[in-house]
């Protein structure tokens, strides 16, 4: 529902409001969801906006109803190999025993077991959404147009999993009975699996799904556009979206303590996630009707291993590790040119290249600042282009 006011003859104020009941069959019943934006325009040239939304997700039939399996989880087991990380006493609230301590193999690609499944008993996430911006269209300047918001999005009744890294670290560091009961070891075979938590499925960490923590992502928006004509030359127009995120904070547990993965990559962090990330566009209405060519930038900053973070919840290493191959992915630009042809009314063809220069994709190592989980090999294909060069055509047709 939006009310709008003309409060003078060239100002402007809008009122957005919404509201949406879910009812369930399920155990948390319904769901109450809504917003209430504000927009004020003094003048033509400028407009402020703001918005509040409260979200929610329910959870999935996969978080509700899957079954109890074992499967990778775990990225580490300080109480591994010939000289473990982590002291004897220490291990032993693990289950590990006098025998085992300094005679269980380590898994040479840094993957481990947990137990996964669902959990009837789930709640909705709850996210609340904060945004304030404005939106400028000078009249001196009347074919460019720019917006720049601030995003402020906590999501709570997070519905996640412990983690197997954070259930085994918590025990080690706090011998609370808590999270050491979820570590189950393979016990009594007489074999080289003893104490294991990867050579077989006896071994692993229990890590179903919760609503355990909090996450909180901020940061700031802006878009920009403008269009020049050339006349008989054509038209050019130039486009231009870029984000810069303040904080990408988890809560794995209430209470618990947070960290934060913004400018970050690693285990716990998963795939990189760059402060900046940009894309700037011109395109070419050329004279030929139906013509048009494009030359694109795009841009993502560098990203430090989670291992570096200052955060405790992480794996933390001395800052001169940052010169270690795999401790920082540096970051790329990437330059990318085409063009479509429409013709005949209906058919447009399209054609151009992607990573012109072919750059190839950062690559860090899986183990001990990457994560076996998140990458293909040792590269983020979520992120970066895997591909290298990469050229592209296709045809469509309108009917």
């Amino acid at each position: 529902m939006t009310w709008r006011v003309r409060v003078l003859p060239r100002c402007r104020l809008t009122l957005e409001t919404g509201y949406r009941y879910s009812d369930y069959n399920l155990s948390f019943g319904s769901t109450n969801t809504y917003k209430l934006g504000l927009q004020w325009a003094p003048v033509s040239d400028l407009r402020f906006r703001g918005m509040y939304q409260r979200a929610v997700r329910a959870p999935n039939l996969q978080e509700l109803f899957l079954q109890p399996r074992v499967q990778l989880d775990g990225t580490q087991d300080p109480c591994t190999g010939a000289a473990p990380a982590a002291t004897a006493a220490a291990c032993a609230l693990t289950g590990v025993t006098a025998a085992e301590y300094g005679n269980i193999a380590r898994n040479p690609a840094g993957q481990y077991n947990g137990l996964a499944g669902g959990n009837v008993s789930l709640a909705p996430e709850k996210a609340d959404t904060y945004t304030v911006g404005l939106v400028l269209t000078p009249k001196f300047l009347p074919d460019f147009n720019m917006t720049l918001d601030y995003y402020n999005i906590t999501v709570k009744n997070l519905i996640s999993t412990y983690g197997a890294n954070l259930i085994l670290s918590t025990c080690l560091a706090s011998a609370d009975p808590f999270y050491c009961g979820k570590v189950h070891r393979t016990q009594g075979t007489g074999t080289v699996a003893d104490g294991s938590l990867w050579i077989n499925s006896d071994g692993f960490i229990a890590d179903t799904d919760f609503n355990l923590g909090s996450q909180r992502v901020n940061g700031v928006d802006v878009t920009s556009q403008y269009r020049l004509d050339f006349g008989r030359a054509g038209r050019l127009g130039v486009d231009f979206v870029g984000t810069y995120v303040l904080k990408n904070a988890t809560e794995p547990v209430n209470g618990l303590g947070s960290y934060d993965c913004a400018g970050f990559y690693g285990p716990t962090c998963g795939v990189p996630s760059p402060r900046w990330k940009q894309k700037l566009r011109a395109t070419w209405n050329t004279p030929l009707a139906g013509l048009d060519t494009f030359l694109a930038w795009r841009r993502a900053n560098g990203v430090a291993s989670e291992r570096t973070n200052v955060s405790p919840l992480l794996q933390n290493l001395p800052l001169p590790a940052l010169a270690v191959p795999g401790a920082r992915l540096a970051g790329v630009d990437y330059i990318d040119v085409g063009g479509s042809y429409t013709f005949a009314g209906h058919v447009t063809a399209r054609l151009g290249i992607n990573n012109v220069f072919d750059k190839s994709p950062p690559i860090g190592p899986q183990t001990p600042y990457g994560s076996p989980v998140f990458t293909n090999g040792n590269i983020y294909p979520q992120v970066y282009d895997a591909l290298g060069r990469y050229a592209f055509v296709n045809l469509i047709v309108d009917f």
